[in-house]
């Protein structure tokens, strides 16, 4: 659900968590390839409005490197 796209708190009720964090810690993989996903889908987006950093560039950005 979470690599659909689905909210994060959504779908630690649906699972029936007390906390988000709780399904943030144990779908972490999950998270990781939504974002991922959501990135690649954004730089396409940038692409056909006139560039924009690389799905690399943006990762990196984020890290703090």
């Amino acid at each position: 659900m979470i690599a659909d796209g689905a909210p994060l708190v959504v779908v630690s009720k649906q699972l029936g968590h007390a906390q988000a964090s709780t399904t943030a810690n144990i779908y972490a993989h999950a998270i990781a390839s939504a974002q991922a996903k959501a990135m690649e889908t954004f730089d396409r987006f940038t692409d056909l409005v006139g560039g924009g950093e690389t799905v690399e560039e943006k990762c990196k950005k984020a890290a703090g490197d």
